[in-house]
């Protein structure tokens, strides 16, 4: 599959990669699969020093790496050190610039975390002689933000940069679909819904055989292995020793158990505080939601896992992964196709947000957006844009099909200055979105 989109990234990383004044050290993090590697392949080449931080012991790992210079910059011997290395290695760049990579670097932590101790004493001897740009990158969020953003850590305040790299666009999911002659709203939503825009997830399920979407997933899901085994594999890779109460909490969130009180009492987990406050801030796994309009310690908080492959593994594969284990692999399959629809409901109303935000598709200045919801349930609405300064608000209903949006359903929404205490003195406008062929489609205002 071609390369697609990153060109703000390329634009940032360039930019220091052209700066000859004195070493940098830029970071990029990202979840496993998001293109990291890809990305820096795709500007440097061969051209940069590519050392991978393999889960080894640190003796194993510098021998590792020494053979690597000796072959790209001609060094003799062997390193003894970390610190030994990047004393070589700002040495050899005080007369050209050197881009050095080091690929999954939170994994030099488990080996020797003083390490980074030592990268620090040599970076603030000798950054301002040399020309070296490092890059780092680390698919473990907890361990890279502790790494380069915790106070008390030798490399906090050194990164010229951090970037987190983040799911493809929209748009992008449409390009791809387009290349491989796909492309219908449907499939639109089915890419999204299933890979969240991670773009090896995209590749895997293109470059397998099958003309239609249904033909591609089933491949993956009856002749391979990968998306079976993928959500154990990330999640054991981030949490470590407490994997199984993480495991819980995300596979109740994706059976629907919103609220704290729900999860609690699915899981038996009593104190969920911190398990929570982890998966939403360190790990980055789950959202809050709050009705839009509604204070931050509004208790009709609702969580949802926020990495769409994530939620679409607990919610449909790791449920059928007992056909799997008996050897009825297409079993599963059909049991998941069958139940795609309801889980791609609610990543619609995603979908058409993400729209919205990435393509300015709405004419209309707002500062906040969200779903509403209210406490009995007697009223939802799928979207709300909120313009606080001249009291007006586009009330959206979305749904697959523009034939199911009644006319009753958009009176309704007319009239959400009656119901909804908050909108009170808002002008509101109602809207929909829907899919067609072409894509996403929006209408505003009837």
């Amino acid at each position: 599959m071609r390369f697609y989109d990153r060109e703000k990234e390329k634009k940032t990383i360039i930019s220091f990669a052209r700066k000859t004044d004195r070493a940098r050290i830029v970071v990029l993090t990202g979840r496993r699969r998001i293109g990291k590697t890809r990305l820096l392949l795709e500007l440097f080449g061969e051209d940069a020093l590519y050392l991978f931080t393999k889960k080894k012991s640190y003796i194993e790992l510098i021998k590792e790496w020494s053979e690597i210079l000796r072959e790209y910059l001609g060094f003799q011997g062997w390193f003894r050190s970390v610190e030994e290395m990047m004393n070589y290695i700002l040495d050899t760049g005080k007369n050209k610039r050197i881009v050095v990579i080091f690929d999954e670097i939170q994994n030099l932590y488990f080996s020797k975390p003083s390490a980074f101790g030592e990268i620090q004493k040599v970076f603030d001897t000798k950054k301002e002689k040399s020309k070296v740009l490092l890059i780092f990158t680390g698919s473990v969020f907890s361990l890279m933000e502790k790494i380069f953003q915790d106070k008390k850590e030798p490399l906090f305040g050194r990164a010229s940069e951090i970037m987190e790299l983040k799911p493809l666009p929209v748009y992008s999911l449409e390009n791809v679909l387009q290349d491989y002659g796909i492309f219908s709203g449907e499939n639109l939503l089915h890419l999204f819904s299933i890979t969240g825009g991670i773009p090896y997830y995209i590749e895997e399920l293109m470059e397998v055989k099958g003309k239609s979407f249904k033909e591609k997933l089933k491949s993956i899901i009856v002749e391979r292995d990968l998306f079976w085994e993928e959500g154990e594999n990330l999640l054991k890779g981030e949490m470590g020793k407490e994997y199984s109460v993480y495991f819980s909490i995300l596979s109740a969130i994706a059976k629907g158990k919103r609220t704290r009180s729900e999860i609690s009492q699915f899981t038996g987990i009593k104190e969920l505080g911190g398990y929570i406050s982890s998966l939403e801030k360190t790990f980055k796994l789950i959202e809050k939601r709050i009705p839009v309009l509604k204070k931050p310690q509004s208790k009709l908080a609702r969580y949802y896992i926020k990495d769409n492959f994530l939620d679409f593994w607990f919610s449909l594969v790791e449920k059928y992964s007992f056909y799997r284990e008996i050897g009825r692999k297409e079993k599963a399959f059909n049991l998941l196709w069958k139940e795609l629809p309801s889980f791609e409901g609610k990543k619609l109303e995603n979908l058409v947000f993400k729209k919205i935000i990435e393509e300015s598709t709405v004419d209309f200045n707002f500062d906040k957006a969200g779903g509403y919801w209210d406490r009995k349930g007697r009223i939802e609405v799928d979207l709300l844009l909120i313009n606080s300064l001249e009291k007006i608000a586009i009330a959206f209903e979305i749904k697959r099909n523009r034939q199911k949006i009644s006319a009753r359903k958009i009176k309704e929404l007319e009239k959400l200055n009656e119901t909804i205490g908050e909108l009170k003195h808002y002008k509101i406008i109602p809207a929909i979105g829907y899919l067609t062929p072409k894509g996403v489609s929006i209408e505003i205002g009837f």
